[in-house]
């Protein structure tokens, strides 16, 4: 007889299990995370103490493809900002800005706009950034020690004249520790297109010292590079052709390569399309121009920040239908990755503090045929919210895969959102099933990081997770590309990588496993 749950029968069950206090810290959390990992741990990758100077030894076709020197050489900022800069911004004594200062303006522009206002716990705030001030100091240090005998601007000084011309805006939220002061740009700009404007500063603006400290996971990517192919312009622009010619979707855009004939009319129509939409369209043009910087200025150096663990390169910021394109030890490749990691880590965080029926709920309804993201899309349909999501345009059927495919993208952020914010989301009425679960959840944003707690927790699982796999990769001579959360292997090396992902979760007590995605080299060569 299949086993119904109802929320108020369940909070009833366990309004006694929700003592708070009586939940362990972030800390503690934390602590038993490295514990974990401890348990299972192979041998460690050793760490890389060379230098990265002139060729990687990572080819572009038959041609080596160097290294980026780590500096910033060129900004992304709508087209006509110097125009602007020049004709608005006056500093507190009226004078106007030098060019220096209209260049440093540009590079204040393009920090804002350099993540596209998204945060990457998922939420928004008017499409704002939060860049703590200590970023800009050291971009725009050098303007204050010029020998040439003019008196330039400092960085609150041109961010001030910014605001007051109305380029950007700042909200002077602050408090120490948790969060700094948050800029966006002007809506009339946003709407332009963006154009690369080189910067004239010859060794150009860095934030960090040449110095580059490596780790396992980039050592171990370090391992892998001179194993890729990368593909060379015209394959892109080819792969591009079809996927426009196709109407191609992917991850629930639209695929539009404006630029096939040179039309800049298409361009700014799309361009325009996107900004009444901006999830609806993937303007395949600006993945092309990223790849040709990268091409360009030469591969990012794979590094890790004080804020977050996850190690980030030019591979894991490449659009993924350029990234499919690379052969790895001369083959074509296939990405693994988990189905719902992030519900499935948590869960496992919590399990052992969970009343019985919250376990069974999870792992006998939401995750009774291994797909998490179908259980969640099935329980929406059983409690009659998709209708909902139906009449709110969310969804465009009452199918199984078209709620799964919300679900999906639900899942991404869901866990990392503010309380308020996880209990407006529709999904949040299938979770409200577990309220000890969700209790536990929510505890890990009441610390000094807020909401960001829990997106402490999971980087911590996530890198300690995927280290403990690279290490077994590496120790097999699997070669891979890192996708944060996945990862990309030669198509001979499926099997084998599945199988060791696979062991290392079960080591861990998570109860996901790996999917894998259809290249796309082999889905074209059909």
């Amino acid at each position: 007889m299949e086993t119904t749950y109802n929320y108020e029968e369940v909070t009833s069950n366990n309004s006694q299990e929700l003592d708070l206090l009586a939940i362990p810290n972030t800390d503690l959390w934390l602590s038993n995370i490295q514990h974990a990992f401890q348990g299972i741990c192979s041998a460690p990758i050793p760490v890389f103490s060379g230098s990265l100077k002139g060729d990687s030894a990572l080819n572009v076709g038959a041609a080596p493809l160097k290294w980026d020197d780590g500096a910033l050489h060129e900004v992304y900022v709508p087209m006509g900002l110097a125009t602007e800069i020049r004709n608005t911004v006056r500093f507190a004594d009226g004078r106007l800005p030098h060019e220096e200062e209209v260049e440093a303006c540009m590079v204040i522009v393009h920090m804002i706009l350099a993540r596209d206002g998204s945060n990457l716990d998922g939420e928004s705030k008017d499409f704002s950034k939060t860049i703590p001030a200590k970023i800009f100091n050291r971009l725009l240090g050098k303007l204050s020690r010029r020998t040439t005998g003019a008196q330039l601007a400092t960085a609150k000084q041109l961010i001030d004249s910014l605001e007051i011309a109305g380029i950007i805006k700042v909200d002077r939220s602050y408090c120490p520790g948790e969060y700094s002061y948050s800029y966006s740009i002007n809506e009339d700009l946003l709407k332009r297109a963006r154009v690369h404007v080189p910067l004239k500063e010859a060794d150009g603006y860095r934030m960090w010292s040449r110095q580059q400290m490596f780790n396992e996971l980039s050592s171990a990517l370090l391992w892998s590079y001179p194993h890729y192919t990368l593909p060379d312009l015209a394959q892109v622009k080819a792969i591009a052709v079809q996927l426009d010619a196709n109407k191609v979707m992917r991850k629930g855009k639209r695929c539009i390569y404006a630029l096939t004939n040179k039309s800049k009319r298409a361009m700014e129509y799309w361009v325009a399309r996107r900004a009444n939409d901006r999830h609806s369209v993937r303007i395949l043009d600006e993945d092309i121009e990223q790849y040709q910087r990268l091409l360009k200025s030469g591969l990012p150096v794979p590094h890790d920040s004080a804020l977050c663990p996850r190690v980030t390169d030019g591979f894991n910021r490449m659009a993924s239908w350029i990234r499919e394109l690379i052969l790895i030890d001369g083959e074509v490749t296939c990405e693994l990755d988990f189905n719902g990691l992030h519900p499935h880590m948590l869960y496992g965080l919590f399990k052992e503090e969970l009343p019985m029926n919250e376990r069974e709920y999870f792992e006998n309804v939401l995750n009774a045929t291994g797909d998490i993201h179908g259980g969640v899309a099935a329980e929406l349909i059983r409690l009659g919210i998709a209708k909902d999501l139906r009449k709110k345009g969310k969804i465009t059927s009452m199918d199984v895969a078209d709620v799964r495919g919300y679900v999906k993208k639900e899942h991404l952020a869901y866990f990392n959102r503010r309380s308020v914010s996880m209990n407006n989301k529709e999904i949040h009425q299938v979770y409200r099933q577990m309220p000890v679960f969700m209790a536990l959840v929510k505890k890990t944003k009441l610390g000094r990081d807020g909401h960001k707690g829990t997106s402490k927790l999971l980087f911590a699982l996530e890198v300690g997770l995927m280290t403990e796999i690279i290490r077994k990769f590496y120790a097999a001579g699997i070669h891979f590309i890192y996708v944060y959360d996945a990862l990309v292997v030669p198509q001979s090396k499926v099997g084998e990588a599945a199988s060791i992902m696979n062991a290392v979760a079960g080591d861990l007590g998570l109860l996901t496993r790996v999917k894998q995605s259809q290249s796309l080299p082999s889905a074209f060569a059909a």
